[in-house]
């Protein structure tokens, strides 16, 4: 964790395809630990589970250099990997339509 500013939020919304919930939430909880050690530029990430099929992304970066780094890291690759068995829409139409950026006007550590 740097002390950086957080300027920029991405969250991505989810939906596991039936019978593949568990597996999902595995990778999620796993990636974790490998934005941790792999992406120095990532402020925060963190997954959430909406329902039983409906999951979260949600990370922060200070500019845009951060932002990229993440998405051309071992996290998104193993996301676009693993999206067509695991993912409603796959990559195309399950992941990438649902990724909203943001900025953020404010915030407390």
């Amino acid at each position: 964790m740097t002390s950086e500013k957080v300027k920029i939020a991405v969250t991505i919304r989810l939906e596991a395809k039936p019978g593949k919930e568990v597996e999902l939430a595995e990778l999620l909880t796993s990636a974790a630990q490998v934005v941790a050690s792999t992406e120095p530029k990532t402020l925060f990430w963190y997954a959430t589970k909406v329902n039983s099929r409906t999951f979260t992304i949600n990370d922060g970066f200070a500019d845009e250099t951060g932002l990229k780094a993440h998405f051309d890291g071992k996290v998104a690759a193993l996301l676009k990997s693993k999206a067509s068995d695991l993912i409603v829409g796959g990559w195309e139409q399950g992941v990438l339509p649902n990724v909203v950026q943001s900025d953020i006007l404010s915030s407390i550590k």
